[in-house]
C-alpha cells in the first residue's frame, strides 16, 4: 500500500469530515488533509475541506488562509471567493476586502446573485451608496422575486432621498412576504411596476390631454425616473401653457430632486393661472417648499459660523445652461448675505401660510406648519397661538397635539405636555409617536416606570422606532432592570454600531451585570474603529479598574481561607488589570492631553496603587489646566486625608464647596442662609422626620462599622448612561422631542445640589477625622438638606450619634439610611450595635443577621453577633461567631483578646493563653 499517495489522503479526509462531530475526529481529518497538502500542495479540495473545518471551529484566520490558497491555485472557484467574502464581512467587518472578493467572483460569472448581495452590503457599509445601489438594481432585474433585494434597494433609496421609489420597493417587499395568495400579490406588484407606465402612455397616445400627461408624469416620478417625468410634463405645458396643474406637477418633480428655487418659480406661474378655489393648496405647497429651502440655508449658515468652507451648489433641474444655485451664488456665500437671504425667505414663507389660511378657513395643516416655522425662528408665542387655532379648527388633530406637547416640553412644562399627549392618545390610541413623546416627558420628570411603559407601547406599535428602544434601555437602567436594558441597547447597537452613546450605555450595563469581558471587547472594538476617540479608551480603562478593585476586595476578604498560591495568583491578576487600566488611560491622555476627566481617573488609579507621587503629579496638571474643577479639589482632599494632612485637606474641601456654590445663584442664597442660620438644616430634618413613618420603639459595642471612602465617583468619564444617552444622532423625527432639545445644555439645579451635598459630606469626613464633631455634624446636616436621598450621609450622622450615645437619634438616622438603601450592610451593623446598647437583643440580632446576609465577609458582623450571644448567655454560639470573625479578619488583634476572655471565663485557660499570646504578638497594647 502506498502511504505517499496524496489523493488517497484527501479522499479519506474528505469522507471522514462528513461524520466528524467531535474534536478528536476533526483532528484526525485535519491530519489526513495536512498529509495530503504536504505530499501535493496543488490539490485545492484539501484546502477547501480544511478551511471548512477551521471555519466550523471558529478559527476564521486559518480558514481564510486555506480559502486564499485554494483560489490562488484555481481562481475560477466562485463559491470559495464568496466564502472568503462572507468571512471578511461577517467576522472581520472588512468591507473593502469583501467587495474585492465579490468582484473577483463576478469576473468569472456575472450571474452570481450571492456575490451581488454581499458586494452591495459591503459597499453600503462603506458609504458608497450609489455603487451599492447599482448592485441591488442588477439583483432585482436578475431575480425579481427576491424580496430582500427589494428591501435593500428601498433602504438605499431612502438614503439617496428618493422617497417614492423607496416606498414602492418597501411595498414590494411586504407583498412578497404575504403568506396567502403570494403569487397573485407578486404578479400584481410586477404589473403595477411594468404596465402602469405603458397604460398611461397608451392613454396619452389616444388622448394627449394635459390631465393624461400629468398622470403619466406622476407614474414615471413614482418609479424614480425624474428626468422622463419632467420631459412628459414639459410636453403637457407645451400643449396647454395655461394649465396650472401642469406647473404644480413640474414643481413637485423639482422638489423631489431638491431643486427648491426652480420649483418656487413654477408655483409662481401656477398661482397666476389657477382658479381661486385652487389657490389655498398652491400657497400651502409653496410655503412647504420655502420651508425646505430655509432649512438648507440654516444648515449652511451654521457651517459658516463654525468657520467651515461652504461651497456653492447648483440645483439639478435638468435644464442645461440654466444653472440655479441651491441657495446663493458663490460670490454671496458669506454670513451677512446668507442671513439676509434667510430673513427674506422666512418672511415669504410666513406670508404664504397666511395667504393659504385666508383662502381656506377649514384647513388646520397650515397653522401646524407655520407653528413649526415660528419655533425654528424663535417666535414661540406665535407658535402657541397657531397650534391653539389648529386645535380649534380640528380638535382631533394628532399632529397639532403632538407639536403642542413637544413645544411645552421645550420649556420644561412637562405636565402640560403630558396632557397634550394624553389628548392625542384619546383621539388616536394607536399613535406610536404620541406614546414615544409622552415617554420622553415622563423621562424628563424621572418617572421611569411610566416612561418605560410608554416606550414599550410605542415599540409595540412601531418596532422600527430605534429612539424608543434606546430610551427604554435608559429607563430600565434607572429601574435597575439591567438585563432588559442590555437587550434594548444591544438591539440599538445592531442598527447603530458607530453610535458612541449606545456604546457607552451598553458598556455601562455590561459592567452592572459583571460582564466585564464583553464590556472590554466592546470598548476595544470601538477604539479600533475610531482610534482618536478618548471615550473608548477611558471606558476600557474604567472596566479594567473596576475589575481590579472587585478582585482586590475578593482577595482581601478571602485571604484567610484560600491557599497562598491562589492568593498570589489573584494578586498577579490584580496587577495585570491595573496595568491594563493604566495603559488605556495613558492612551486617552496622549490623544487629548487637556482632558481633565481622564487625568482625574488616572490619578484615582495611582491612588489605588498607593502611588501618591504620580497621583499628585496628575492633580497638579489638572490644577494648571482647570483650577476651578471641583472634582479635583474633592479628590485631592481625600488623598490628603488618607495621608493625615487634615489642614491641607480641609482647604481643598473649602475650595470644592465654594466652586459648587458659585455655579447657581439660587444655591448660593440657600447655602448662605444655612451658614448664617446653623439650626436651619436641623429644623428641616426635624420637619421631615415628623412626616416619616415612626420606627419601632427601642426595647443596641463593641465594634462599629464606618464607611471609609470618599463620595466622589472614581470613573466619572465612564459610561454614565443617565447623561450619555441624552445625545441623539442627526436624524430626528420632526414631531418628536428628545432629551437634548429639552435640556439645551442647561446645568440642572438638582444636579448642582447633589454635587454640593457630596462635597459637604466629604468635608464632614475631614472634620470628623480632625475630631471637630460639631463642624462634621453641621456639614452632614447641610448635605442632607441639599440631597435628602443621600443614604451615606444618614449613615455618618447615625455613627456620630452612636459615638455620643444619642441612641434614639442614631436609630432614626440608620433607619432612614436603610429605607433609602436596604442593601447597606454597614448600616445594619451599626443599627444592631445601637439596639445592643439598648439591650434590645432580638432587634440587634435581626439587623446583624441581615448584615451577615449582605456582607458575609465582614468580621465586625460576627463579632457583634458574638456580643449579643454573650449578653443572652449563649457562650458556645459566641465562641463560634468570634472564630468566624477571626477567619474574616485574621490580623485584627482585639478579636483574639475578646475570644480569650470568653475562653478564660469558661476555664479554658490554655486556649485563652494562646489567644492572648497571638494578640500580643500582633502588637496589642491594651489590657488583657
Amino acid at each position: 500500500m502506498d502511504y505517499h499517495y496524496a489523493p488517497a489522503h484527501f479522499f479519506r479526509g474528505a469522507v471522514a469530515s462528513v461524520h466528524a462531530t467531535d474534536e478528536a475526529t476533526r483532528k484526525a481529518v485535519v491530519q489526513h488533509l495536512n498529509r495530503c497538502i504536504h505530499l501535493d500542495p496543488t490539490i485545492t479540495g484539501a484546502y477547501i475541506v480544511r478551511g471548512g473545518l477551521y471555519g466550523a471551529d471558529l478559527r476564521f484566520n486559518n480558514a481564510l488562509q486555506d480559502f486564499k490558497a485554494a483560489v490562488t491555485i484555481d481562481p475560477t472557484l466562485d463559491d470559495i471567493w464568496i466564502q472568503i467574502a462572507i468571512v471578511f464581512l461577517t467576522h472581520y467587518h472588512d468591507c473593502d476586502a469583501c467587495a474585492k472578493a465579490c468582484t473577483r467572483a463576478l469576473k468569472n460569472d456575472l450571474g452570481l446573485t450571492q456575490a451581488l448581495h454581499l458586494r452591495g452590503e459591503a459597499l453600503a457599509r462603506q458609504g458608497n451608496v450609489k455603487a451599492a445601489m447599482r448592485d441591488f438594481v442588477r439583483l432585482v432585474m436578475m431575480q425579481p422575486t427576491d424580496r430582500f433585494a427589494h428591501l435593500m434597494k428601498g433602504k438605499l433609496l431612502v438614503q439617496l432621498d428618493h422617497a417614492r421609489p423607496a416606498l414602492y420597493a418597501y411595498k414590494q417587499f411586504m407583498e412578497m412576504g404575504a403568506e396567502h395568495e403570494s403569487l397573485d400579490r407578486i404578479t400584481r406588484g410586477k404589473a403595477y411596476k411594468v404596465t402602469t407606465v405603458k397604460e398611461f402612455k397608451l392613454a396619452v397616445d389616444a388622448n394627449p390631454t394635459p390631465e393624461n400627461l400629468c398622470l403619466l408624469s406622476e407614474s414615471l416620478h413614482s418609479m424614480g425616473d425624474t428626468e422622463a417625468s419632467l420631459h412628459v410634463i414639459n410636453l403637457a405645458i407645451e400643449s396647454d401653457p395655461a394649465c396650472a396643474r401642469s406647473y404644480v406637477r413640474r414643481a413637485q418633480c423639482y422638489i423631489g430632486n431638491h431643486a427648491y428655487k426652480t420649483a418656487i418659480l413654477d408655483y409662481d406661474l401656477a398661482l397666476t393661472l389657477a382658479d381661486k378655489s385652487e389657490l389655498y393648496r398652491m400657497y400651502y405647497e409653496r410655503a412647504l417648499c420655502r420651508s425646505q429651502l430655509l432649512s438648507k440655508a440654516w444648515n449652511q449658515l451654521d457651517a459658516m459660523q463654525r468657520g467651515e468652507r461652504v461651497p456653492c451648489y447648483y440645483e439639478n433641474n435638468f435644464r442645461p445652461g440654466n444653472d440655479v444655485p441651491a441657495t446663493l451664488p458663490a460670490a454671496d456665500m458669506n454670513v451677512m448675505c446668507m442671513t439676509a437671504f434667510i430673513k427674506h425667505t422666512y418672511v415669504e414663507t410666513a406670508n404664504d401660510f397666511a395667504r393659504c389660511m385666508k383662502a381656506s378657513h377649514v384647513m388646520c395643516e397650515p397653522y401646524i406648519e407655520r407653528a413649526a416655522l415660528y419655533v425654528a425662528g424663535g417666535e414661540f408665542n406665535r407658535a402657541y397661538q397657531d397650534l391653539a387655532t389648529a386645535l380649534q379648527i380640528d380638535p382631533c388633530n394628532l399632529h397639532a397635539y403632538i407639536s403642542a406637547g413637544v413645544l411645552k416640553c421645550r420649556f420644561s412644562m412637562y405636565t402640560a405636555s403630558i396632557e397634550c399627549f394624553d389628548q392625542a392618545l384619546k383621539h388616536h390610541p394607536t399613535s406610536a409617536l404620541a406614546y414615544y413623546n409622552r415617554g420622553v416627558a415622563y423621562q424628563m420628570l424621572n418617572v421611569w416606570a411610566q416612561a418605560e411603559s410608554d416606550y414599550t407601547r410605542s415599540i409595540a406599535l412601531d418596532p422600527t422606532n430605534v429612539d424608543a428602544v434606546r430610551n427604554r434601555g435608559l429607563a430600565r437602567c434607572h429601574l435597575l432592570n439591567f438585563p432588559g436594558a442590555a437587550h434594548d441597547f444591544e438591539d440599538v447597537y445592531k442598527h447603530a454600531p458607530d453610535d458612541m452613546d449606545v456604546v457607552m450605555g451598553l458598556g455601562y450595563v455590561y459592567l452592572k451585570l459583571s460582564r466585564f469581558t464583553e464590556a472590554i471587547a466592546l470598548f476595544k472594538s470601538h477604539a479600533s474603529h475610531n482610534p482618536t476617540a478618548t471615550e473608548a479608551y477611558v471606558d476600557a480603562g474604567n472596566t479594567y479598574f473596576t475589575m481590579a478593585m472587585c478582585l482586590a476586595d475578593a482577595t482581601t476578604a478571602a485571604s484567610a481561607v484560600v491557599l497562598p498560591a491562589a492568593t498570589s495568583s489573584k494578586a498577579d491578576s490584580y496587577k495585570s488589570l491595573m496595568q491594563q487600566a493604566r495603559h488605556c488611560y495613558l492612551r486617552a491622555v496622549r490623544i487629548n492631553p487637556t482632558d481633565v476627566a481622564v487625568r482625574l481617573n488616572l490619578a484615582a488609579l495611582f491612588r489605588a496603587r498607593h502611588d501618591d507621587a504620580n497621583a499628585t503629579r496628575q492633580y497638579d496638571v489638572v490644577m494648571a489646566i482647570d483650577p476651578t474643577n471641583q472634582d479635583l479639589h474633592d479628590e485631592k482632599a481625600m488623598m490628603l486625608l488618607e495621608n493625615g494632612r487634615f489642614r491641607d485637606a480641609i482647604e481643598h474641601m473649602h475650595a470644592a464647596v465654594a466652586i459648587s456654590v458659585g455655579l447657581c445663584p439660587i444655591v448660593e442664597i440657600e447655602y448662605a442662609l444655612l451658614v448664617k442660620n446653623k439650626s436651619m438644616a436641623l429644623h428641616e430634618w426635624t420637619r421631615r422626620r415628623q412626616v416619616m413613618p415612626r420606627t419601632a420603639s427601642p426595647r443596641a459595642s463593641i465594634m462599629m462599622m464606618r464607611v471609609d471612602r470618599s463620595y466622589a465617583d472614581v470613573s466619572r468619564c465612564g459610561p454614565d448612561v443617565a447623561t450619555a444617552m441624552d445625545g441623539r444622532d442627526g436624524k430626528k423625527r420632526r414631531m418628536s422631542v428628545s432629551a437634548d432639545d429639552v435640556l439645551a445644555d442647561k446645568q440642572s439645579i438638582v444636579g448642582i445640589k447633589k454635587t454640593l451635598s457630596m462635597h459637604l459630606a466629604n468635608r464632614g469626613k475631614v472634620y470628623e477625622q480632625m475630631q471637630d464633631v460639631a463642624a462634621a455634624r453641621e456639614d452632614y446636616l447641610n448635605a442632607i438638606y441639599f440631597d435628602p436621598v443621600a443614604f451615606d450621609v444618614y449613615f455618618h450622622l447615625g455613627t456620630l450619634a452612636l459615638d455620643e450615645r444619642k441612641l434614639t437619634d442614631a436609630i432614626e438616622f440608620f433607619a432612614q439610611a436603610l429605607v433609602l438603601n436596604p442593601k447597606l450592610g454597614v448600616a445594619h451593623v451599626n443599627l444592631g450595635v445601637t439596639y445592643l446598647l439598648l439591650d434590645a437583643y432580638d432587634d440587634a440580632m435581626h439587623h446583624l443577621n441581615a448584615a451577615g446576609d449582605i456582607i458575609p465577609d465582614c468580621g465586625f458582623v460576627w463579632a457583634n453577633k458574638a456580643c449579643v450571644h454573650i449578653k443572652q448567655g449563649h457562650v458556645d454560639d459566641a465562641l463560634r461567631n468570634f472564630s468566624h470573625a477571626m477567619k474574616c479578619m485574621p490580623t485584627f488583634a482585639p478579636l483574639y483578646v475578646y475570644r480569650g476572655r470568653v475562653l478564660a471565663s469558661q476555664k479554658h485557660l490554655h486556649d485563652s493563653m494562646v489567644d492572648f499570646a497571638a494578640a500580643l504578638q500582633m502588637g496589642f497594647t491594651g489590657d488583657l
